[in-house]
């Protein structure tokens, strides 16, 4: 397990058991790994979610003219090799294919987002198909247009729960 509790960004790695809806369409519970990521609630969070300038991504088959926010970009930088680490060692002993879910609210949503999609371009290659799925409530928009689809070109299932009268959509 990852907690990266010395950090601005907050995310944990944990394994639980959730029903995951097979290739043959039955629903049976099985291990799941989950990242998830915590909204703002320190000074620095809220720092970064201001920096509203868009940056270039440096995820592995993304268009130069992917951009995505800024504080958002930095917040997912400051934890993504402790993840990367983590996650390695986590998969190391589960079978293949054990489902991973990317999980997160409001600036964790945003959190939750770029990490699925850069793990899906960084680990889906040499070793086959990755199973990512994505939760977020309460997301605000990460990137620009050709983030949004570079972002659905990966096929990452999605479930965005947002309201209407969320301060940032």
């Amino acid at each position: 397990v990852f907690d990266a509790g010395s950090t601005a960004t907050r995310a944990t790695l944990a394994s639980i058991q959730l029903p995951i809806t097979g290739e043959e369409g039955g629903e049976e519970d099985q291990e799941c790994l989950v990242i998830s990521f915590r909204g703002s609630v320190r000074l620095l969070n809220w720092a970064n979610n201001l920096m509203l300038k868009q940056v270039v991504t440096q995820i592995p088959g993304a268009s130069p003219r992917v951009r995505v926010h800024a504080g958002f970009w930095r917040s997912w930088r400051s934890v993504r090799s402790d993840i990367l680490v983590a996650l390695d060692r986590a998969l190391s002993t589960r079978p293949p294919n054990t489902p991973i879910l990317v999980c997160g609210h409001s600036l964790g949503g945003a959190l939750a987002q770029l990490c699925a999609a850069d793990l899906k371009s960084t680990l889906g290659g040499a070793e086959g198909p990755i199973d990512i799925r994505v939760w977020t409530v309460g997301q605000p928009r990460v990137g620009n247009r050709r983030w949004s689809e570079h972002y659905a070109s990966l096929d990452l299932p999605t479930t965005r729960i947002v309201h209407s009268k969320d301060l940032f959509p």
